[in-house]
């Protein structure tokens, strides 16, 4: 499965507690195209599992009151 393009957002915008997964750069499958297409924000991290991207499919997540 190849790995669209991706919306990234600012790793500093995303809002807590937020509804997402992690994943490894370059990873792709299934079930991160159905998470980016239910508007979940995707982490992807690095080796160490540092956190260098966040990506979120527009009109995204919506705080809940």
């Amino acid at each position: 499965m190849k790995r669209p393009i991706l919306n990234e957002i600012p790793i500093d915008s995303i809002p807590f507690p937020y509804q997402g997964v992690t994943m490894s750069v370059g990873q792709w499958d299934g079930f991160l195209q159905n998470s980016y297409n239910d508007r979940w924000i995707l982490l992807e991290l690095d080796k160490e599992e540092n956190l260098i991207h966040a990506y979120q499919k527009k009109n995204g997540w919506v705080r809940e009151e």
